[in-house]
């Protein structure tokens, strides 16, 4: 398996990237010296379909292991449920010295890592992404957390896994829409710091398109890789997002408030980053700060990879509400990141009323 590091001062830790990576990870459990409670935490669909062999295995390391379900959705993602599972943990007599292993998408990686934040004070974390979505992007970094009524992802810690095991072949389990939530994060790296791996995106966008996981692992690892190491330089130097880290956001302002809006039914979250991308690229455009070729080009490569981009008039005056408690928001007003070139952004909250209202189609805001 590929190996990144994220270089933390206090709590470096490693992410392996490779094919049939799960059967490693009880070998890769016992480097921790943890204690002997293991708790898989996953959803029903991949409970048969990986976390009772899983289970198995960890049972033949030396492990006492217990899978543990939490239902798929944004609307699972609460504190009710976080508090169900520590409840399980608890009943379970877990040590602080034991061990959660996240295994699933970016909602189980955010629930089971706020669940193993809160637990004891903090017990051991191993994320194990199981999308594109999660293993490009939700599974690294320590951000953890549930949504709130008022917002996404509103309630929650920075808690940072022990390592991170991205199995690139669970991947072929996933739908097409699934696979290009993921794609959305990829896209985004090359947007903000990476011009090589978008020109790559560029070249490559048919074969990407047509291609599925199971017949080219070597190109889907290739993405995985490049976004894990462009992510994993990021959070090194800005683990707390105080600066550097909230670039990651680009699209995620105007994204989250589409699935607020649409109480995270109508849209899955990579696809309402790609809508919230050309919409900071519109506004970036708009305000002079970005070219408006390289906005076609970003237009051009989500069109060509099959994403849909405009947003209906009503959705976007439901939008507008969300803005104001977006975590970007300081001293009252929001913050956005825009595209000023394809590899480099800036962020700001001197948006023009005007301005912001023409790109969401409205007549005011």
């Amino acid at each position: 398996m590929k190996t990144v590091d994220v270089a933390l001062a206090q709590t470096p830790y490693t992410i392996y990237v490779g094919e049939n990576g799960l059967s490693h990870l009880p070998q890769l459990w016992t480097t921790l010296n943890a204690g002997k409670n293991v708790a898989i935490i996953t959803n029903p669909e991949l409970e048969a379909l990986y976390a009772d062999a899983l289970k198995a295995d960890f049972d033949s390391a030396g492990a006492s292991c217990t899978v543990l379900t939490l239902n798929s959705g944004e609307t699972n993602k609460t504190l009710q449920c976080a508090s169900e599972l520590v409840d399980a943990l608890l009943a379970l007599r877990f040590e602080r010295i034991d061990t959660i292993v996240a295994l699933g998408g970016g909602i189980v990686g955010d629930v089971a890592g706020f669940v193993a934040s809160i637990t004891l004070r903090g017990i051991n974390l191993i994320q194990c992404p199981t999308t594109l979505l999660a293993q490009v992007d939700a599974s690294i970094g320590g951000k953890t957390g549930v949504n709130h009524p008022m917002g996404k992802n509103l309630v929650g810690c920075f808690y940072q896994p022990r390592f991170v095991l991205s199995d690139v072949s669970t991947l072929c389990s996933l739908p097409k829409r699934e696979i290009s939530c993921g794609l959305a994060e990829v896209i985004k790296y090359g947007v903000i710091r990476d011009t090589a791996l978008f020109d790559y995106l560029e070249a490559h966008q048919d074969e990407i398109r047509r291609a599925t996981i199971k017949e080219d692992l070597a190109l889907w690892t290739h993405l995985v890789s490049e976004s894990v190491r462009n992510k994993a330089e990021v959070v090194a130097q800005d683990v707390r997002e105080a600066g550097l880290r909230e670039t990651l956001n680009l699209g995620h302002t105007f994204g989250h408030a589409i699935e607020s809006a649409t109480h995270y039914t109508q849209y899955l979250h990579g696809e309402a980053v790609a809508i919230g991308m050309k919409l900071a690229a519109d506004l970036s455009v708009e305000m002079g700060l970005c070219p408006a070729v390289d906005r076609d080009r970003l237009v051009n490569l989500m069109t060509g990879l099959g994403y849909q981009l405009d947003v209906a008039p009503d959705l976007a005056k439901r939008m507008v509400p969300f803005f104001a408690n977006d975590k970007k928001v300081r001293h009252g007003k929001v913050r956005f990141i825009l595209p000023t070139k394809i590899g480099d952004t800036l962020t700001t909250s001197d948006i023009p009323d005007k301005l912001l209202a023409k790109v969401l189609g409205l007549n005011a805001l």
